[in-house]
């Protein structure tokens, strides 16, 4: 759930897909509490197929149909006690996880987020640490660089050929940010 976000940021949108993955650890121990848990998933997933149709058209119509749907699924009412204590546990993050309600602009998951750490991840499982901190924020500031130019479309090799010889050839990567399209 972030919780080191928290109070940094002004808007804290918390992933549909990680939110997900919590019903996907319950174990039911009977047929019965299996088909609770499918059927719930089942309606978790149809609402949010609905939020990313919302993304795509918000409307005030729907955005309070969906807060009105939110609170629907995400009342526990099943006798499987497990499915209902993370069904408690969901309708608890209402804000962060309906945020896109107010804000559809921002994503409903953040698995591109979690795909741009996972080279730095790598790294660290490869080198075990770093000799010293000053490599850690070089080996940080370069990953960054390499990312930020990847989802840019800019060469990274281009880029730090650019900057190391100044030839000013390439604008820096915050005027490109600047200058790119909304999505």
């Amino acid at each position: 759930d972030a919780p080191q976000f928290k109070g940094i940021l002004e808007y804290l949108g918390l992933c549909w897909v990680h939110e997900g993955r919590h019903y996907k650890k319950l174990i039911p121990q009977n047929p019965h509490f299996q088909k609770c848990l499918d059927d719930f998933l089942d309606s978790f997933w149809k609402f949010y197929e609905a939020l990313k149709n919302y993304r795509r058209n918000p409307t005030s119509p729907e955005k309070n149909r969906l807060g009105n749907w939110f609170d629907e699924l995400f009342s526990p009412t099943t006798d499987y006690y497990a499915l209902n204590h993370q069904i408690n546990k969901t309708a608890k993050k209402r804000t962060s996880l309906l945020l896109v309600l107010d804000r559809p602009e921002i994503p409903l998951h953040n698995n591109p987020a979690e795909l741009d750490i996972r080279e730095k991840v790598i790294q660290r499982k490869i080198r075990n640490c770093f000799r010293s901190i000053r490599g850690a924020h070089a080996s940080d500031t370069f990953l960054s660089l390499l990312a930020t130019c990847r989802k840019l479309g800019v060469s990274f090799w281009n880029y730090i050929q650019d900057r190391v010889g100044q030839t000013g050839q390439i604008p820096s990567l915050a005027q490109i940010i600047a200058n790119a399209p909304v999505p």
